[in-house]
């Protein structure tokens, strides 16, 4: 069998990635193609039953998707002789007989946090039913994301599979002497709150560092507050705020960062907070927790019934909320050791046999 799965829209560490490369490491007789904007987009190293294919950049205007999805796409599973294609948009090729699996995050069909253009929105909201119906079979991360896709289409119920997920092996907690190593690299050898998010809007920054300012106005200590996001239009503006920030010292806004400094970067952190939860189980939670360190996010897209009390809530964004969060856990070591304990027993639950186990039977 030759399965043709479509990276092309995610990071070169994503979740979807690592399924497939722990799927063929254990499935040796099937052949697995990955789909990548470009010959760097893959940063593992593949198995012997695995290769990359180059199908570029998908078009960011909508005009141009049905070209995407309708001929240049079939065209290429042809090439391959694809038994089987993966996709992680919920949008199907209609003209290809190939049978298709959606590999999907539920922010596509409830885009709370605004993270869609108006344009892409109102394309998903007048295509998604007939998509979704034509797809052999659709992956999610979570009951909370099946639920709400299988409301929304009722007929979608023996088609939606969740698919239970598993950090990668990178993140592990790390020695004090290996954790003292990366804040000397990172932030001249003091603590830090880590936050990771891709931001949307200036302001969403902007109250980041305002939430942060309160708290060096409370506590006059040299903590330091680091952030990791992606490189996108923003970015300029992002660091031109930053030079004008009181506490400039005292912040880096760090991107392009690899996966094993990432790993090292959170398992050191003071605390981990994740302040925009955009998809149906994020990822970055379950890393952080395995790497032993507390978490604060705040409750959107269900985040609440998934991980009920076992991370710290800030009740939005607020500026207020997230500085009292830095504040609680910076005063009390028992509520932050506690979170960090609850982490790592939630942590337990996710491995990699059950996802792989799960995805098999989805797949093959």
């Amino acid at each position: 069998m030759i399965i043709v799965v479509n990276t092309s829209t995610q990071n070169s560490n994503s979740f979807v990635v690592d399924c497939f490369i722990q799927l063929a490491l254990q499935q040796t007789t099937h052949q697995f193609i990955f789909l990548v904007q470009n010959e760097y987009s893959i940063a593992q190293l593949l198995p012997s039953n695995c290769s990359a294919h180059i199908l570029g950049k998908k078009p960011s205007a909508v005009l141009l998707w049905k070209y995407w999805y309708n001929y240049k796409i079939p065209s290429i599973l042809k090439k391959l002789k694809a038994s089987i294609y993966i996709n992680t948009d919920a949008i199907v090729s209609l003209r290809t007989n190939v049978p298709q699996i959606l590999f999907l995050d539920d922010l596509i069909l409830d885009d709370s946090l605004n993270l869609l253009s108006a344009k892409i929105k109102k394309y998903y909201k007048k295509n998604s039913g007939h998509n979704l119906a034509k797809a052999k079979k659709i992956i999610v991360t979570s009951k909370q994301a099946k639920d709400k896709m299988c409301t929304t289409f009722p007929s979608l119920q023996n088609k939606v599979n969740v698919l239970p997920v598993a950090a990668s092996v990178h993140f592990m907690p790390s020695a004090w002497q290996h954790q003292e190593q990366t804040k000397n690299t990172f932030t001249n050898g003091k603590d830090y709150f880590l936050v990771t998010t891709n931001f949307t809007t200036e302001q969403d920054f902007i109250n980041l560092l305002k939430a942060f300012t309160q708290f060096k106005k409370w506590q006059k200590s040299n903590l330091q507050l680091l952030i990791i996001t992606q490189k996108n239009k923003l970015t300029t503006t992002l660091t031109q705020q930053l030079a004008n920030y009181k506490y400039k010292e005292d912040v880096q806004l760090l991107s392009n960062i690899s996966i094993s400094d990432y790993a090292k970067i959170i398992s050191a952190a003071y605390a981990f907070f994740y302040p925009f939860p955009s998809t149906n189980f994020p990822l970055q939670v379950l890393e952080a927790m395995q790497s032993h360190v507390p978490v604060i996010t705040q409750k959107a897209n269900g985040i609440e019934i998934i991980f009920t009390d076992n991370v710290g809530y800030a009740k939005s964004i607020d500026i207020a909320d997230y500085s009292a969060a830095m504040i609680l856990l910076y005063k009390d070591e028992n509520y932050r050791n506690q979170l960090i304990q609850k982490g790592v027993s939630f942590s337990f639950n996710y491995n990699w046999n059950k996802t792989i186990d799960e995805l098999s039977k989805i797949v093959l």
